[in-house]
């Protein structure tokens, strides 16, 4: 809900990471169908530096919006 929110409060294309302590190994996790109608990104704790670094690398690869994309159909 929040994460709707913002995207509908953004100015322009908006990507969401987000930080849980849900997950099977840490690191950078992709989005799977199920999480892009919230987050482009999901990083697990805990996250080092070097999973920032991938996460930035995995972000600037995306293509803008396209998890408000995804969803807007």
């Amino acid at each position: 809900a929040l994460a709707a929110a913002m995207r509908r409060a953004a100015r322009g294309p908006l990507r969401l990471a987000a930080l849980t302590g849900y997950g099977r190994q840490a690191g950078v996790v992709t989005h799977t169908p199920a999480d892009a109608a919230a987050f482009d990104l999901h990083l697990t704790k805990p996250a080092g530096m070097e999973d920032l670094r991938r996460a930035l690398e995995v972000n600037a690869e995306l293509p803008v919006g396209s998890a408000g994309d995804a969803r807007a159909g």
